[in-house]
């Protein structure tokens, strides 16, 4: 088609249509609220002007730079009232927006939406550092062409809110007290006195705190609650918890966080070691999980009214059987001798199935035999193999002072020892524990780790239609290992220390295997091999037991993110099932998707605004609502934090001639690179029609004069007959 290049204003005279590009940040930061009015509703009145200077004929693209509820991407719209429609649908969502993927989505829309070749790109938003840290901004906008850019910032920049709030061990019964942790932060230029921030759970304020607030401070908080019921095992009772600050500032979305705390009593637990059920303590004859036993379940007499923790089941490795492990969220294997291959397999599928297990040193461990039964290459449960040396030795009776090795501070820095302690602190925390005697988990059985376990995978991929699911419970959140490729899981699968010894040794080691984990304790954990049980080391272990607890149960706070699916059994795959948002009452329906062969799903397409969500599923039976899955969901804390690109700073970086900024006061126009003559190829074809229509009819006149001088013989052209 053939165009012509004018300039913008040519844009006004020839009343040529252009095509709009306009990238429009929804990040939590454009909530901020100045003067009744957020930064958003700012950037939509500018944006409202700009569509109304548009020439007819031309076609607008909405781009919301963060993805959002019920947002459909249908094009660009051929009528100022469509767009203006769709403007007013783009909302402020607790999301981090990303220009980058911005520029990539516009430039998409810029060659799929419209056929119009004059193409306006127009950004909007408030310039949030992390949302542009690029390190090839200047190429990335000049491969759109002309750009402007409308930087919408507050004059003032203060803002407190929420940064953290989290359930301290991540699991809550209803016999000890829950703590909760929290942070809030507060930036801006003045404090902020007496600020309550209070604690709700399932809709009731159960504490409240008077905080001051400076400048550029985080302020740690602890809130503590009695929960008076839980649910099982099979049913854990889910809790909605809310820290709110409850003084609103100019950035009221960020005010506070959720969690979803699971509360639940009398999870079977098996135990373990070289007594099992026949521990006589009268005798002096203690099994090697006794202490930590006595640490999740400080009271374990046979009431059946108890709501403790955890229900306790010692055995034996002997006596160990799948009806032991079926109802069992964790499993922990203390001073025991070897398993035999039966239990090793057992062992294997109960991981395999979404099963946690601890595996610890102490009492009967025999590093050989463990390492020739359990080990196998790898197709065993142990992580790694053992070396026959161990580190240390075990003190006689007589012995006053022994050898002993410590912990490394330093090799703690895993989420799994998360004490809300400062730097100092976790490091006399981590070196209270003194060390006797441990084995030595052999690093270099991993070397050909990464080929063996892809055949591994593959052979389990091969099989997975015949194993037979035997656990009574499920994490149905946990993605299936069928979801990942063989190089991922191998990666994901790969054995990794959480924490050394001095000495470089591992003291933890961790193996993902199928849906479950496998930890190795290179120690005993009764005070014989360490004295890690006797004093505050024994935070470190009860660490690392609620940890394996809280991994069997489904992650149910989350960040916010554009898309979550929530699996449906294939049973209810037809059943009817609605989704509550947060802050609604009512209920939406919501269809269940197939996602696979015998996998089926609700996909929430924008899971971005901080709440709770709850899926329900109609009870056909009852008639009444059956709740499904209970979610929470929080935005990330740098959105909050309000640190604004300066404009003379950016446009220092964003050098090319094709970018425009509009300036405060300003407005955005139609200026740059006009295609003139867009219509001109109808105008060609109707003017080609025009001259084949004149060339027929010439053509058919000049037949009808020939046809008209052949009819017409001439007399005289005739000679005569001879006589």
């Amino acid at each position: 088609r053939p165009y012509w290049v004018g300039s913008g204003s040519q844009v006004h005279q020839n009343n040529e249509p252009v095509h709009a590009v306009i990238v429009l940040d929804n990040s939590l930061s454009m909530g901020y609220t100045s003067a009744q009015t957020s930064l958003l509703e700012e950037a939509k009145d500018q944006i409202s002007l700009f569509i109304e200077l548009l020439p007819s004929g031309s076609e607008i693209s909405i781009i919301p730079l963060c993805a959002q509820p019920h947002w459909f991407n249908i094009g660009a719209f051929a009528s100022r009232d469509d767009a203006l429609n769709a403007l007013r649908q783009v909302e402020v969502v607790d999301l981090k927006a990303n220009i980058r993927s911005g520029v990539e989505r516009a430039l998409i829309a810029s060659k799929k939406d419209s056929s119009i070749q004059t193409k306006r790109f127009v950004f909007l938003g408030d310039l949030q550092q992390d949302s542009w840290e690029d390190d090839d901004l200047d190429d990335l906008f000049g491969s759109l062409g002309d750009v402007q850019l409308v930087p919408v910032q507050p004059t003032l920049r203060e803002n407190s809110w929420i940064s953290e709030f989290y359930l301290r061990d991540g699991i809550a019964d209803a016999e000890s007290i829950a703590v909760f942790v929290a942070e809030v932060r507060h930036i801006g230029l003045t404090s902020r006195e007496r600020v309550p921030v209070s604690l709700e759970i399932d809709g009731d304020i159960v504490s409240t705190r008077i905080i001051d607030l400076v400048p550029r401070q985080t302020i740690s908080l602890v809130f503590e609650h009695q929960f008076t019921s839980a649910g099982s095992s099979k049913e854990p009772l889910f809790s909605r918890a809310v820290l709110r600050i409850d003084e609103p500032d100019y950035l009221p979305m960020d005010d506070h966080r959720v969690a979803v705390v699971p509360v639940i009593a009398r999870v079977p637990v098996v135990f373990v070691d070289q007594h099992g059920a026949d521990e006589n303590a009268d005798r002096g004859r203690f099994g090697e999980t006794y202490m930590l036993r006595h640490l999740l379940a400080p009271e374990i007499e046979d009431d059946l009214d108890h709501q403790a923790l955890i229900d306790i089941v010692h055995r034996t490795i002997d006596t160990l059987t799948q009806e032991d492990l079926q109802d069992a969220r964790l499993v922990v294997i203390s001073g025991s001798i070897a398993p035999h291959q039966v239990t090793v397999d057992l062992l294997r599928e109960y991981a395999e199935q979404g099963g946690q297990l601890l595996i610890t040193a102490g009492g009967l461990f025999d590093t050989n035999s463990w390492t020739e039964a359990a080990w196998m290459q790898g197709n065993g449960i142990l992580p790694m193999a053992i070396m026959s040396d161990p580190i240390g030795s075990l003190p006689p009776i007589s012995a006053d002072d022994w050898p002993q090795f410590k912990l490394d501070p330093k090799t703690f820095d895993d989420p799994l020892y998360r004490f809300e302690l400062s730097n100092e602190e976790l490091s006399d925390l981590v070196l209270t524990p003194s060390f006797y005697k441990a084995i030595k988990a052999d690093e270099d059985s991993l070397s050909d780790w990464d080929e063996k376990e892809s055949v591994r995978i593959e052979d389990r991929l091969a099989r997975d239609g015949e194993q037979i699911r035997w656990l009574n419970w499920t994490n149905p959140l946990a993605r299936h290992y069928s979801e990942f490729s063989v190089k991922q899981l191998v990666a994901r699968n790969r054995p990794q220390s959480l924490g050394r010894y001095q000495s470089g040794e591992p003291f933890l080691v961790q193996r993902r295997m199928g849906q479950g984990h496998i930890m190795l304790l290179t120690s005993g954990v009764f005070p014989e091999w360490n004295n890690i049980a006797l004093d505050s080391g024994v935070l470190i272990m009860d660490r690392i037991l609620r940890h394996l607890l809280v991994r069997s149960l489904p992650e149910r706070t989350l960040e916010t993110r554009n898309e979550m699916v929530i699996p449906v059994s294939p049973r209810h795959q037809h059943a009817s099932h609605k989704l509550q948002w947060p802050d609604e009452d009512a209920n939406e329906s919501t269809a269940v998707e197939v996602l696979g062969s015998q996998k089926y799903g609700v996909v929430m397409r924008g899971a971005s605004h901080r709440g709770f969500y709850e899926l329900f599923r109609d009870n056909e039976v009852e008639s009444e609502l059956a709740a499904v899955m209970l979610l929470g969901f929080n935005g990330p804390s740098s959105e909050s934090n309000i640190e604004l690109l300066d404009v003379e700073e950016l446009q220092s970086v964003l050098t090319s001639d094709k970018i425009r900024w509009v300036e405060s006061g300003q407005s955005i126009t139609l200026q740059g690179t006009t295609y003139l003559g867009s219509g001109t190829w109808k105008w060609l074809m109707y003017l080609l029609l025009i001259v084949l229509l004149i060339e027929m009819f010439l053509l058919s006149k000049k037949r009808h004069v020939d046809d008209d001088e052949q009819a017409v013989i001439p007399v005289s052209g005739r000679q005569s007959q001879p006589k």
